[in-house]
């Protein structure tokens, strides 16, 4: 979990950097479903990052 949070945190598109200027950062977008923490297990472990 820990690597997740990381990535996201590190993650340029969910700290602001797109079209909205909107951040992403909260929990909901790495443990609101099983899905949205698939993604970011697999972006902590090498996955290519995307804006999901």
């Amino acid at each position: 979990m820990k690597d997740c949070i990381e990535k996201l945190v590190a993650s340029k598109f969910y700290n602001g950097a797109n079209s909205e200027g909107r951040k992403y950062l909260d929990w909901d977008h790495v443990f609101g479903s099983a899905k949205n923490f698939q993604f970011w297990m697999e972006q902590s472990h090498g996955g290519k990052e995307k804006c999901a």
